[in-house]
């Protein structure tokens, strides 16, 4: 018998309230996988190449996706992680258990060019068995200008890069930077993925993505997860040692004009 399965891909944007569903994912992923809706698991968790901060949230599928030279830790851990992103989508294309499952990645919202997009198809076909694949796609949208200045606000936090001249980056944060031709994104997606929906942002976005999923009458815990991880002493980034020089070297520099 062939299995229809449908493949729901949350693509962010960023700073649209995307970390706070994944953990609430991750809260409520017991509960929907009894209602037959399976919430993919992040890979790299089983590895020492951890990306993500979320079990729930699936940067290693766009990682092995995305196009070189956008985020440096997806150059770094595309060819690590693919092979343990096939062998899960093969194994849980193939379980009888569920017909939906949901991936929810914001770095997705970053791809522009034809061969992302056809990667990411295939990465699915290929892995597929004998199912038969439908895929719905969501995207939420907030004021440009708000989700501009929010953006921007990334990485001025340790936990992400310093800002990057490379115009080619997602940390090139100038107004002509490319992540803002959201008219682009938008053509991209609703052509390769026809069931293609936006939603307007709100603070209290968990409910509105539930309702579109169609999963608002479940008995879900569906608390906002907006704090982070906690940042330790000993969670250092490339990123974040650039910060700390940077600041390190202005004080002494402060400190050697006083003296002078």
């Amino acid at each position: 018998m062939v299995l229809s399965k449908e493949i729901i891909l949350h693509i962010g944007l960023h700073k649209t309230g995307t970390t706070s569903y994944q953990k609430f994912l991750e809260k409520n992923s017991k509960v929907l996988l009894c209602n037959g809706i399976k919430v993919y698991e992040n890979q790299s968790f089983n590895l020492s190449s951890k990306v993500g901060n979320s079990l729930c949230c699936a940067l290693d599928i766009s990682s092995v996706c995305l196009r070189k030279g956008v985020r440096y830790e997806s150059d770094i851990y595309r060819d690590v992680l693919k092979s343990p992103v096939e062998k899960y989508l093969k194994k849980t294309l193939d379980d009888p258990t569920f017909n939906k499952l949901v991936i929810s990645s914001e770095d997705l919202s970053l791809f522009r060019e034809d061969n992302e997009f056809r990667n990411l198809i295939e990465l699915f076909e290929r892995n597929k068995g004998l199912c038969k694949l439908s895929y719905k796609v969501l995207l939420i949208l907030r004021d440009k200008e708000d989700w501009w200045q929010s953006y921007l606000n990334n990485f001025r936090s340790p936990r992400f890069p310093t800002p990057s001249p490379n115009n080619n980056s997602w940390a090139y944060i100038d107004k002509s930077s490319w992540v803002l031709d959201w008219d682009l994104m938008i053509k991209k997606w609703s052509f390769y993925f026809p069931e293609f929906k936006i939603l307007k942002y709100e603070k209290n976005i968990i409910p509105v993505i539930n309702s579109c999923l169609n999963m608002d009458h479940l008995n879900l815990y569906d608390k906002l997860y907006y704090h982070k991880t906690p940042v330790t002493f000993f969670d250092f980034s490339i990123g974040r040692l650039k910060k700390i020089l940077k600041k390190l070297i202005s004080f002494v520099k402060k400190i050697t004009n006083l003296i002078i």
